[in-house]
């Protein structure tokens, strides 16, 4: 029946998901793959696809494939975070957090005003350990944010700065900041 409908309906990406989905509980990779190929042509620019793709390659043992179609998820979707998240997750998951953030400095890089990497680069060395470095990155993350205008700085990112502050042993530093925050949200001032 589903073989049908899609027939009558070859772009219907519901059909085609369906069908991907019978075929992997079928066991016909083949098919799941060819599947979700097509909805990828279909929807090129929905990440969940691609990640759905990634997720069943890796799952028949195709991490090379899993991890290309992760990297070609960011060259699809160059201005979105996502992709590159889930590129970075994978890569860890799959060669270790030196590797992920190997992967992640190259982003970076080649994604400059994506500052949503260096905070998350900055969590990793926090996580790590290396609160200097955390600390460099974070202020860069902030600093593009206010180079390119993004009203994503404010009140978060400054308590951000405040628990750095406090990790790196600058307590006093860090109440400060915390005591102007608590000010700042009681009358409003974002």
């Amino acid at each position: 029946v589903l073989e049908d409908a899609l027939k009558a309906h070859p772009s219907e990406a519901r059909f085609i998901l369906g069908l991907a989905a019978i075929s992997e509980r079928l066991g016909d990779t083949a098919g799941t793959l060819a599947g979700l190929q097509r909805i990828i042509e279909l929807e090129p620019k929905e990440l969940a696809h691609r990640t759905r793709l990634a997720q069943y390659l890796a799952a028949t043992g195709d991490a090379e494939g899993a991890e290309q179609t992760l990297r070609e998820a960011v060259s699809a979707l160059p201005d979105e975070t996502e992709p590159k998240l889930a590129l970075i997750q994978f890569v860890s998951a799959q060669r270790g957090s030196d590797a992920a953030i190997t992967e992640l400095q190259a982003l970076i890089t080649s994604y400059p005003a994506d500052d949503d990497l260096r905070f998350l680069l900055a969590d990793i060395y926090r996580e790590s350990g290396d609160l200097e470095q955390a600390e460099g990155l974070f202020r860069e993350a902030v600093e593009e944010r206010r180079r390119v205008g993004n009203p994503g700085v404010g009140l978060s990112d400054a308590g951000n700065l405040a628990s750095l502050r406090g990790y790196t042993g600058r307590q006093g530093e860090a109440g400060a900041l915390t005591a102007v925050l608590f000010e700042m949200e009681t009358f409003g001032l974002r």
